[in-house]
């Protein structure tokens, strides 16, 4: 083994760390989203995570996320890297809002459920979790035209992002640098999502989509009704996703992570 790398700052992080002692394997740590924002509540968690980011590179997603982790430890070795994405050289050219995701709480679906109810059209709503019985009741509830689809197969989602007008990510707390959002505008969606994490370095409000606070469906229901009423608004948005999302292509991000391993053995 040349160079471990550790997917999670908790736990794997820290096993890469012990390997490290008892070993000598050179190593690095990679925060991917909930392995930060929630363990790090937890005060042995967060000595846990504290010690891999004292002793080894931590690879961040973002520049926001990189904030973050340096507010609390600012010390902290911290490199940026993004998240990659196939580009199928395509356009969607659907009609409905799309959300794909667990249906779990901190996901937000909710609140694309309440901000349907001022929005024309249909949202198909791609994902199963313990949440689905709920939020097919209270779309129910509030008569809005939502199809769940359930869980579907990796490459499968891909399918269901080409029958959208806009993607949308209501998420409430614990999200990083979705990749799903990537594979949205790898397809030329404009994007509606929350101002948490690593997001808003993702989704460039008023450029590739807008951005809102969590837990606000008024706030959601008023920008994706903005997209879907304005055909020229989203073009301009879809063309900006189209030619953003190159800087996320695999050649790109491969190169940068390669850097990483050869800084890791010099």
């Amino acid at each position: 083994i040349n160079v471990l790398q550790c997917m999670m700052i908790y736990p794997n992080g820290f096993i890469g760390l012990l390997l490290n002692k008892l070993f000598e394997i050179p190593f690095f740590s990679w925060i991917r989203g909930g392995d930060w924002y929630f363990a790090k509540n937890n005060r042995i968690k967060r000595k846990i995570i504290a010690s891999v980011l004292g002793n080894s590179l931590v690879v961040v997603q973002s520049n926001e996320i990189k904030k973050d982790v340096k507010r609390e430890f600012p010390e902290a070795d911290l490199k940026i890297i993004p998240n990659a994405v196939d580009i199928p050289g395509r356009r969607a050219d659907g009609e409905d809002i799309i959300f794909v995701g667990n249906l779990i709480e901190r996901k937000g679906t909710e609140y694309l459920i309440k901000a349907m109810e001022n929005v024309k059209g249909k949202s198909i709503i791609v994902g199963d979790g313990p949440e689905r019985k709920k939020l097919e009741k209270l779309a129910q509830d509030l008569e809005v035209d939502c199809e769940f689809v359930g869980a579907v197969a990796p490459e499968k989602v891909g399918e269901y992002l080409m029958k959208g007008k806009l993607f949308v990510l209501p998420a409430i707390k614990g999200e990083g640098f979705p990749n799903v959002i990537l594979e949205a505008m790898s397809v030329g969606l404009p994007v509606v999502a929350t101002t948490l994490a690593g997001i808003p370095d993702l989704v460039k409000d008023g450029k590739t989509g807008f951005l809102v606070k969590p837990a606000d469906a008024e706030a959601l229901a008023g920008k994706i009704t903005k997209i879907v009423n304005n055909e020229s608004l989203w073009r301009r948005m879809s063309d900006n996703c189209l030619k953003e999302v190159r800087k996320y292509s695999w050649d790109n991000i491969i190169k940068r992570i390669e850097e990483v391993y050869e800084s890791c053995v010099e």
